[in-house]
């Protein structure tokens, strides 16, 4: 409502108005939060004159319009392009969720406090040793040959040694430690995965690509859905070729109430919904879309022929609530509507900008 202390916090800002703000601040950090300072003279006197920043040297009534907004995002270049909003399944959700979020997302070399830095490079480092391995096992022989897979493990243990030696220079020598402690048990579960690669060829299925890149642009509603697709395998189906698409996740993959709709017809994990959407847009077919935890060393299987999941047609409801989201995003982005904040429990729980909200200093919001 527009009585909301966030909404009048807004407000405020883009009027200039101190006295506007929330009651909860003190004056002074009032005008300190729109950028007047007091000028200090010589003798320590505080003078009347306001030192304002450059935004507020501009007419007021103009400072919160959607052009003004849209001037200011289209610096923000992962976020805003070619007169289009840009997301990406997970900044989709952050938009869609609270749209200060998503903007604070954007911001360059800004980097969220918190998270175990040792963890992040363990799933890089599993990433890594997947892609290059696969690869050279489909350079070397074209697919996996199970009477192979001893000389497929001493290939694993030399692309751990190498790729170690890569995140070490982008994470740092801290991390050593940790990871050199990991590469047992990072080592067992590829090798797990190396058994149901085996499998998987048997069904038909190529090594195929990794990092894939992905974009559909939606030129009538002025957005751009893009992303990386971890792997997009093929093999030959009925009426052609058929795609699958497969996902890592380093520790547990989503469950199943997160990538289906809910009772209220809200979808939490967007990622493979969306990445089918691309690739359907772009006449491909996809027959089927799953998570493998390289952690708990088993697939969930999203949609897909196998009877005990949803079919791609199934699925159908998934894709048309990205295709839904990622409409109303664009409007409400192209409208201007970019600083506003969302707060929900769920939603605030796991945000990583909290020391940036505005709702968390001024509101003091837990």
């Amino acid at each position: 409502t527009e009585s909301c202390a966030e909404v009048l916090e807004e407000e405020a800002w883009f009027k200039g108005i101190a006295d506007e703000l929330p009651g909860v601040l003190p004056q002074y950090q009032k005008d300190a939060a729109l950028g007047r300072f007091a000028a200090i003279s010589g003798h320590g006197q505080s003078t009347a004159t306001d030192c304002l920043l450059p935004l507020f040297e501009m007419d007021r009534r103009n400072v919160a319009r959607p052009e003004r907004l849209l001037t200011v995002l289209s610096g923000l270049h992962r976020g805003y392009r070619d007169s289009k909003a840009i997301f990406t399944p997970s900044r989709l959700r952050d938009y869609s969720a609270c749209p200060f979020k998503w903007l604070i997302s954007l911001m360059p070399d800004l980097q969220a406090q918190g998270g175990d830095i040792a963890n992040f490079a363990e799933g890089s480092l599993s990433h890594l040793v997947i892609s290059s391995l696969f690869g050279e096992i489909r350079d070397h022989d074209g697919r996996f040959m199970p009477e192979n897979e001893s000389q497929y493990l001493a290939m694993l243990d030399a692309s751990l040694a190498t790729r170690m030696r890569d995140i070490l220079r982008e994470y740092g020598p801290a991390v050593e430690p940790a990871l050199k402690a990991a590469i047992p048990k990072i080592r067992h579960r590829l090798a797990s995965l190396l058994d149901h690669e085996i499998e998987f060829e048997a069904a038909g299925w190529e090594i195929g690509r990794f990092e894939v890149p992905l974009s559909m642009d939606c030129v009538s509603i002025g957005a751009l859905l893009e992303g990386r697709a971890d792997r997009i395998s093929q093999r030959q189906g009925e009426k052609g070729i058929v795609l699958a698409l497969i996902d890592y996740k380093k520790n547990k993959a989503p469950q199943k109430r997160e990538y289906y709709l809910d009772e209220y017809g809200r979808l939490k994990d967007l990622q493979l919904a969306a990445y089918a959407e691309i690739l359907v847009s772009a006449g491909n077919q996809v027959e089927t879309a799953v998570y493998w935890s390289i952690e708990g060393c088993r697939e969930s299987v999203v949609f897909g022929p196998t009877g005990k999941n949803k079919d791609f047609d199934d699925f159908g409801r998934e894709r048309q609530a990205v295709e839904k989201m990622l409409e109303t995003a664009a409007h409400s982005v192209h409208a201007g509507r970019i600083m506003t904040i969302s707060r929900s429990k769920d939603g605030c729980k796991e945000c990583n900008w909290k020391p940036l909200c505005r709702a968390h200093f001024s509101l003091e919001a837990p």
